[in-house]
């Protein structure tokens, strides 16, 4: 097909526009709605798979904070030479709660009287040099209670 010229009235320039050289400038409603239900098809089919690594991250940071407070009891013991102890958070962080599990978080102290009692203690006083003199009371070494959000001990 031929192209068909006139004139722009504005500036008398002469345009040219080809009958054969349409070019579409957008979507339609209709592929726009295409679209947006495939891509919420991929979010739906995506959202499990997103979920479950999401849970096992927390259940992992969980398991490697646990295992470095371990560490950590283990190294301040042959330190210190006393008893460390690693329990239950109370709510204060005050001392070892029976109730509950680890998801409460947990205290690691020197215990310098294992046979009174297994929490900490500002009466009993330990002889942390070993020349028979009492030097320092039980200490609370750490108290974390920022363990991971959304798991529970069940």
């Amino acid at each position: 097909m031929d192209a068909i010229s006139f004139l722009n009235t504005e500036n008398n320039i002469p345009v040219t526009e080809s009958v054969m050289n349409n070019k579409q400038l957008g979507m339609t409603f209709i592929e726009l709605m295409v679209t947006l239900v495939v891509a919420a098809i991929l979010v739906a089919a995506a959202a499990p798979s997103i979920s479950t690594m999401v849970d096992n991250n927390r259940l992992l940071t969980l398991s490697n904070q646990v295992v470095s407070a371990i560490n950590y009891t283990r190294s301040e013991a042959v330190k210190r030479r006393y008893d460390v102890v690693m329990c239950v958070r109370n709510s204060s962080g005050n001392g070892c709660s029976n109730l509950g599990g680890f998801e409460q978080g947990w205290i690691i102290f020197v215990n310098c009287n294992p046979a009174v009692n297994s929490t900490p203690d500002t009466t009993n006083v330990c002889d942390t040099d070993g020349d028979g003199t009492a030097d320092a009371p039980e200490e609370i070494l750490q108290d974390s209670n920022s363990v991971v959000d959304g798991l529970s001990g069940n």
